[in-house]
């Protein structure tokens, strides 16, 4: 995989950054850029990042856009600016149930505070919910384990902004995995983690983070954006998302959205999926590093120029 250094083309800026993952803004052609690189133990974010815009973007959610380069020496994502937004966390009217400090919501209480804006029409607020019942789905595709209130927004003209900040998804630490058995590792990441910032509803009158395959056995709030997703073209929008990676990289990203949308969204039995899927590959692989080995080339930021096992 080819990737365009852009040391010496793009120019740092002293704009501020957020957040705890090494990231930095830089100019381009007149526009800015943030440029995310994975920090240690999370190498793999600039992949998650951009495979999950492209997912998104194939599924017509508004997404910001990301490309995979080469900047100071590491495999880093640059994200477009999608300009000034107001947080989930910034809405006025907060709920007793959601603990926004704990970073845990309630789907059924976001849905409220949305309906609760007060400076846009109801269908703006139908439109926002919609959407955001949207990305619930595609985040269980994508198994992001941190959209939490700070991880989407909208703009003070009543639309839902671009989709940011999808580093989370698809284990970006998946290199530090030691699970020897490849069938028993897709189990894992695809019934067993991860857990969601977004729940349901409160299990007995309490906040618990619980993992995406749990949370799809209630589906009442979201039967409407359910039918939507299962209409899609979900495998479609898969391999074009993986496409332009590397083979074995793609395969491994193919693997698990593939698994977790039908054991998750259409709710089939993973042994039979999992069956499904190694009839479909090339070869099926004896180790999740067999997947990754190419990565031991890449050059990732927070192990020095390759990565060490």
């Amino acid at each position: 995989m080819n990737l365009l250094n852009m040391d010496g083309i793009v120019t740092p800026t002293k704009r501020l950054v957020s957040g705890t993952d090494p990231k930095e803004w830089v100019t381009l052609g007149g526009g800015q850029y943030l440029m995310k690189w994975g920090k240690q133990r999370n190498e793999l974010a600039p992949f998650s990042e951009f495979v999950a815009s492209r997912f998104l973007r194939y599924m017509n959610i508004p997404v910001q856009t990301v490309e995979l380069v080469i900047y100071k020496d590491s495999v880093c994502a640059m994200c477009s600016d999608i300009g000034t937004i107001k947080q989930f966390a910034d809405i006025s009217e907060s709920s007793l149930d959601t603990d926004k400090n704990n970073k845990v919501y309630i789907l059924e209480d976001i849905l409220h505070e949305i309906a609760s804006m007060r400076k846009f029409t109801q269908e703006q607020h139908r439109e926002i919910a919609t959407i955001f019942k949207k990305v619930f789905l595609c985040d269980a595709v994508l198994a992001n384990r941190d959209r939490h209130a700070g991880n989407w927004g909208y703009r003070d003209i009543g639309d839902f902004c671009p989709i940011y900040d999808n580093g989370a998804s698809l284990f970006p630490g998946l290199l530090h995995n030691e699970e020897p058995n490849l069938k028993r590792l897709y189990h894992i990441l695809t019934i067993e983690e991860p857990r969601s910032q977004v729940q349901i509803r409160a299990q007995n009158g309490k906040l618990k983070k619980l993992n995406y395959h749990h949370l799809l056995v209630d589906t009442e709030l979201i039967t409407e954006e359910l039918n939507w997703i299962k209409k899609a073209n979900v495998p479609e929008a898969i391999n074009w998302a993986v496409a332009p990676l590397p083979p074995e990289m793609a395969r491994h990203y193919h693997y698990v959205m593939y698994l977790r949308y039908y054991c998750i969204i259409e709710r089939e039995d993973f042994n039979d999926v999992f069956k499904r899927l190694t009839s479909l590959s090339y070869e099926t692989p004896s180790s999740v590093h067999d997947i990754l080995g190419w990565a031991s080339d890449m050059p990732l930021n927070g192990v020095g120029e390759s990565i060490q096992r």
